[in-house]
């Protein structure tokens, strides 16, 4: 419990078998294609679950991260290596970015003053 650690998934299955076994650890949700968040969320996403769209998806589909954050859920993006994409998902209220440039979006952000 308080773990800052997250369990990540594209499979619905083995974030169930976690959240059973580690219940306090939270769970994300990875999303790569509009269909398949549409067919999850219905039935097999818990509504504490992070969920994690992947950049390309935010990009393609400019209105899904506002719908998401309209409904309340909270976003772990991945992956975020353009600064337009931080930007982006610092316009959405997105909490975690997962990137392979830490210092390069570190040092953006640090020039947005975050």
């Amino acid at each position: 419990k308080g773990s800052p650690a997250r369990i990540m998934s594209f499979s619905w299955v083995a974030l169930n078998r976690v959240q059973k076994l580690a219940p306090d650890l939270e769970i994300v949700m990875l999303i790569e294609r509009l269909v398949s968040w549409k067919l999850a969320k219905k039935q097999l996403v818990g509504r504490d679950w992070i969920t994690g769209p992947g950049m390309r998806l935010l990009r393609e589909n400019p209105d899904f991260g506002a719908k998401l954050r309209r409904k309340g859920r909270r976003m772990h993006v991945w992956t975020v290596n353009r600064p337009d994409d931080v930007d982006l998902c610092l316009d959405l209220g997105v909490e975690a970015l997962i990137t392979d440039v830490p210092d390069q979006v570190m040092r953006h952000l640090s020039r947005r003053g975050l």
